[in-house]
């Protein structure tokens, strides 16, 4: 059985030095609300630097979630949880753990080496301003208690940088 591979050609136009536009087969700039989509930026090479620090979800002076990350060795990081309720000192909570870097420049860790019934990961990608955790092949039934205050608390979210530094993929 032949299978027959069908090759689109993408055309590009060189805007500036670090900036170039998919454009049709016209050469033409797409135009409308998608254009944006079709613009490439080059993006500056991943520095370790730039994902260290603190990362906030919410408000600081009600209810938040805090993410501090610190370098601790070549591809290791310690991460910090705080979930934090101003109004009720009774129910803020902290959580620490290891993260690796992978060559993804995301950091990510195992949940066994924080529960051994645990199975999954916790992963941590960047973008320019934000640090987005998520679980990964984690189990609905499975429950990750992070803290005995919070049964049901969840570090996954969108969390922006509160530093001065940004990273771009």
């Amino acid at each position: 059985m032949k299978r027959h591979l069908t090759v689109k050609k993408l055309f590009y136009k060189i805007k500036s030095g670090n900036v170039i536009l998919r454009v049709g087969s016209d050469f033409k700039e797409v135009e409308g609300k998608l254009a944006k989509d079709y613009i490439l930026t080059k993006a500056h090479p991943f520095d370790v630097k730039n994902i260290i620090g603190t990362y906030i979800i919410g408000d600081t002076l009600g209810e938040y979630k805090k993410l501090v990350i610190n370098n601790i060795a070549k591809q290791q990081f310690n991460i910090s949880f705080e979930h934090q309720i101003k109004q009720d000192s009774l129910l803020n909570c902290s959580y620490e753990f290891k993260a690796k870097l992978n060559k993804e420049n995301n950091l990510e860790t195992d949940l066994q080496t924080l529960n051994d019934s645990l199975k999954g990961q916790i992963k941590i990608l960047f973008t320019k301003h934000a640090a987005h955790l998520y679980y990964k092949d984690i189990s609905a039934s499975q429950p990750f208690i992070l803290c005995k205050e919070h049964p049901q608390e969840s570090m996954q979210g969108s969390y922006k940088s509160i530093n001065n530094r940004s990273y771009q993929q």
